[in-house]
């Protein structure tokens, strides 16, 4: 066979880098073949446009799409490794992905079943919001474009994939006959030629999901479709999806994504709550206590079905409305949950059932519950949701009953005793578990002081003061612990173990999930914990997520786990993970408090830097500051700086800078000390010093003059291995006052006397020397660098002792969140320790520099951050990039 000139053109193209195979197929306006990774012994696909259509313009806005797409990391989108020119020809290098396509599967067996057909378009759908995120419309949805993995879909061929734009078809980067889609599947405007945007492909992906669910082709334009066989709730989210008008449909891909699930699991809630309500009915008015492990995730399970009804057929609804009613007063409390089912499960620990009898007679309603005091409430029929406090209030007295046999698993002794306090505390414990922080410590203040009985009260709002970074009352706390007992075995451990040292307190958390394995709220403060100070004691932040995944698992309406999730993904660099958190959260409810609403504005930033490229994070910080409730985040000036516990040093000093040309001195000092920070994190040392110098300028008070003395020390202190502390600790030392007299001036002379241990050839003793110093950034009086200083040079110390592992543990410490209230007055070490994080992976790097450990992801986490970076810096991120080579790394996804 006589040889093939284009593939050899692309052979030496990409030599030597890559081997060209065969032909994979070709397109409208490419062609794509399979090739050989030589250095990373991968197979990949390499993607041309056909030669005889790579005009100027073509060729340019070819690479344009593949530079843009290649920025793009997400599970549901085909990989773009790398853009190329070569012997004429353009192209570039992606994923090849196996597998079938979803039309290959449609032709050969028919339509999916109706689960896998909504994930299919849930995941095509994450996709397209990923790749309208980056500014390009694809313009070819189709079933072949779709590749069906085990786990998930991917969006691929981006052949004909366009930005968003009014310029009409035949000035694009194709030839103005060239078809501008796959008929069946384009939208209006495309068809007619006119400019096409995101909306456009939604209209092509509801036609899709239709064929995935039907089987059937979507009909074409002026054709009626038929909708058999598609679910009503679901087929009312198509459709609106396949409107005519693009401004008709949904706004993007994200709202369309929502709506097509929330649409599938009501469709199976429904059908849950009939199959509950069809089992055997219970005698009216009957309660029963029965021991149950709760399906709940909490000690205990109250079963409260609809309440049988008498009366008139034109009032029935009242009864269900009312079971309701109650139901929702119920929800959100974190020692039990409430179900509609007719049964509690029969075995474990504890559970309720409260069914109920409603009857309406002479426009009069009454209640009953019978076997249980008091328990006959009446009304006016008019005023029939009154009853709806009465009833909960003697559900509630029934459940917290301490002569109960639930008394042992809640903390009876703890509750407010009066009506009005229970009333209080329940609004409160609704707004903790949607996550309404300042709403919640409103309300526990005001359940205190309506009923002075109520301990739990006490410690509830010592928690959400952490949330909030604000101060404890330290006569609440003596108040609470000297009656922690009281609470009952669960609670009363839940409140000892803060009290412990870091490492014996993780223990002790551990202890409690295991000993109370199916109730949440242990996993939540395990979890937590782990997250926020977990990396102080050499446990990575990565070890938080499964036990809050636990909570969140077991009781799924509670925020806070999916507030801790969604942030620790996004540190981690999960990006579908931290999607489906972000979703859950949002899902939890409108949001009626600015600092709730502020901090999901923060997570949504975050995501934005974390995962698209900067001027698509750029332009979605733009949107949270103009928008009003976002912008009035009370303490707008910890945003920027919040942002380093998410490993986004480049959205530090963006927005960092955004708040320094503010007018407020606060707003200004705030985001300057941000970009102070995050220019050192991505390796601009000389960048920090002149922000460092402008922050000076307008703000020459104690904390930034200790900042601007100390930086430059610190620097040279992490950055050599040679280096002593002392020139940073002389520094230091003027600021902790009284000539080290002082708890600050303290700790920095057993750091000096250590290193001189170390230096004498003891680590071992330099180690034991710091071990009981507490380097939690809450103690007062210690100066924000030295648990920098400390950990790296305790890293040192034990790598000089050959305890690589116990280094790799101490080079951990920066990933912790360990803040004193929120980051808006003088900085604070948590802050310091993520400004010299990049510094900890290139030490953490080199010291496993054998292609095992965590070598690869710390060296790719240096490409990230230093790639940007002044010249020592850049110089690390090239070497870096070149040893994930030399050390085969598997590659990211």
């Amino acid at each position: 066979m006589a040889p093939d000139p284009l593939f050899e053109r692309l052979q030496r193209a990409l030599s030597p880098d890559y081997r060209l195979e065969r032909e994979l197929g070709r397109g409208g306006m490419g062609i794509a073949y399979v090739a050989h990774d030589i250095t990373l012994n991968r197979d990949v696909a390499v993607k041309i446009i056909r030669p005889e259509l790579a005009t100027a313009h073509a060729a340019e806005a070819f690479l344009r799409e593949a530079r843009i797409l290649a920025s793009i990391d997400h599970p549901n989108v085909i990989t773009i490794h790398r853009p190329g020119e070569g012997e004429g020809l353009h192209y570039y290098v992606m994923e090849l992905v196996g597998g079938t396509t979803l039309g290959q599967r449609l032709e050969a067996a028919g339509p999916l079943a109706l689960e896998h057909a909504v994930r299919v378009g849930k995941d095509l759908l994450e996709g397209l919001e990923a790749v309208h995120h980056a500014g390009v419309v694809h313009r070819d949805i189709k079933p072949s474009n779709i590749f069906l993995l085990p786990k998930r879909a991917i969006l691929a061929d981006f052949g004909i994939a366009s930005p968003p734009s009014g310029v009409p078809r035949t000035t694009q980067h194709r030839p103005a006959h060239a078809a501008p889609g796959t008929p069946g599947y384009m939208a209006p405007e495309q068809v007619a030629g006119d400019p096409v945007t995101p909306r456009t492909d939604l209209y092509s992906a509801a036609a899709v999901i239709y064929e995935a669910i039907t089987g059937r082709r979507y009909p074409p334009l002026g054709e009626e479709p038929s909708w058999e066989g598609i679910p009503y709730r679901i087929a009312r989210v198509l459709r609106h999806a396949l409107r005519d008008a693009p401004e008709d449909r949904w706004p993007d891909a994200r709202t369309f994504r929502r709506a097509l699930w929330r649409a599938y699991v009501a469709r199976y809630a429904q059908r849950a709550a009939i199959l509950a309500t069809a089992g055997v009915a219970l005698g009216a008015g009957a309660v029963a206590l029965a021991f149950s492990t709760p399906s709940c995730g909490s000690a205990v399970s109250i079963a409260l079905p609809r309440f049988d009804y008498f009366g008139p057929a034109a009032h029935r609804a009242v009864a269900d409305s009312l079971s309701r009613l109650v139901r929702a007063r119920l929800s959100g409390h974190p020692d039990f949950c409430v179900t509609a089912a007719r049964r509690v499960p029969s075995r474990g620990a504890g559970g309720l059932l409260v069914a109920g009898q409603v009857t309406v007679r002479d426009s009069t309603i009454v209640v009953e519950l019978a076997d249980l005091s008091a328990s006959a409430f009446r009304a006016p029929l008019a005023e029939w949701p009154a009853l709806r406090d009465s009833l909960t209030y003697r559900v509630l007295l029934a459940v917290w009953d301490a002569k109960s046999p639930l008394a042992p698993s809640l903390p009876v002794r703890a509750l407010p005793r009066t009506a009005a306090g229970l009333e209080r505390f329940i609004e409160a414990e609704q707004f903790v578990a949607g996550a309404q922080w300042e709403n919640a410590y409103r309300a526990y203040v005001l359940a205190r002081e309506t009923d002075s009985t109520c301990w739990l009260c006490d410690w509830r709002l010592t928690e959400v003061e952490r949330w909030l970074g604000r101060e404890h009352d330290p006569v609440r706390v003596r108040r609470y612990l000297a009656r922690a007992d009281s609470f009952g075995p669960l609670y009363s451990s839940l409140i000892h173990a803060p009290q412990l040292p870091l490492p014996r307190r993780l223990d002790a958390l551990q202890a409690v999930t295991q000993h109370w394995r199916d109730v949440f709220l242990g996993w939540f403060q395990l979890g937590d914990e782990l997250f926020h100070r977990g990396p102080l004691a050499g446990r990575a932040r990565a070890e938080a997520i499964p036990p809050l995944e636990s909570a969140a698992r077991r009781r799924p309406d509670f925020a806070p786990a999916w507030e801790h999730l969604a942030w620790a993904y996004i540190a981690e660099g999960d990006s579908a993970s931290a999607a489906h958190a972000l979703d859950s959260l949002e899902r939890r409810g409108s949001i009626e408090d600015r600092y709730a609403a502020g901090l999901r504005s923060l997570l949504r930033v975050a995501f934005a830097w974390r995962f698209f490229p900067e001027p698509v994070a750029a332009a979605a910080t733009q949107r949270a500051l103009a928008d009003p409730v976002a912008g009035a985040f009370p303490d707008l000036g910890a945003g920027p700086r919040l942002l380093g516990s998410f490993d986004v040093p480049a959205g530090q000093v963006a927005l960092g800078q955004l708040l320094a040309g503010n007018p407020a001195h606060d707003l200004r000092r705030s985001g300057l000390i941000a970009a102070v920070l995050g220019s050192v994190a991505l390796g601009r040392p000389a960048r920090a010093r002149t922000l460092t110098a402008e922050l000076t300028a307008i703000a020459p008070d104690h904390d930034v003059a200790r900042l601007a003395a100390e930086l430059d020390a610190a620097l040279a202190f992490a950055e050599s291995d040679t280096a002593r502390p002392d020139a940073w600790a002389r520094i230091a030392r003027r600021f902790a006052g009284r000539g080290g007299q002082t708890k600050g001036g303290a700790v920095i002379d057993a750091l000096l006397r250590a290193d001189s241990l170390a230096r004498a050839g003891a680590p071992a003793a330099a180690l034991a020397l710091t071990d009981t110093i507490d380097v939690e950034g809450t103690v007062p009086g210690i100066d924000p660098f030295y648990r920098t200083m400390a950990q790296l040079a305790r890293a040192r110390w034990r790598a000089a002792a050959g305890d690589l592992s116990g280094a790799r543990r101490e080079l951990l410490w920066h990933e912790n969140n360990d803040l004193a209230g929120l980051p808006v007055g003088a900085p604070q070490a948590a802050e310091i320790d993520w400004a010299f994080g990049s510094i900890a992976r290139w030490r953490l790097a080199r010291l496993l520099d054998d292609g095992t450990g965590k070598a690869c992801e710390a060296y790719r986490a240096v490409m990230r951050l230093w790639s940007g970076g002044e010249p020592l810096y850049q110089a690390r991120a090239d070497s870096a990039r070149l040893r994930v080579r030399q050390l085969s790394c598997p590659p990211t996804t």
